[in-house]
């Protein structure tokens, strides 16, 4: 009678043993499908984190490009309107010699027709 119950103890606790390995190996199993989900939602921050910084250098770089593109497009309006005043002062400045030299010619006329008058 002994030896039964020994058995069933046995029994017993070789049931036992096994449903804890049954239960310890499952707890790792879940334990390393977490481990595994959590690497790759770690790796999956880690590549949105440089696409976003890969994405704002292109933006910057566009930005840049487009800044210098408008610096250049307003130094370019900028000469053009230096080059147009400078000449619109030399046309004014050719019309006032002209001017100024017709005005000679014409006193200078003036002054030989007075001089042929006098006696």
């Amino acid at each position: 009678k002994n030896s039964k119950k020994d058995d069933y103890d046995q029994n017993q606790l070789l049931e036992r043993v096994r449903q804890t390995a049954k239960i310890t190996i499952e707890e790792e199993r879940q334990e390393t499908e977490t481990q595994e989900r959590n690497r790759q939602r770690y790796f999956m921050q880690a590549l949105q984190r440089k696409k976003e910084r890969i994405n704002a250098r292109r933006k910057a770089k566009e930005e840049a490009a487009k800044t210098l593109t408008r610096k250049k497009e307003a130094e370019d309006v900028l000469q053009s309107a230096r080059d147009e005043i400078d000449r619109w002062r030399a046309e004014q400045w050719d019309k006032w010699e002209r001017t100024d030299l017709i005005r000679k010619s014409k006193t200078d006329a003036e002054g030989m027709s007075s001089n042929e008058n006098t006696p």
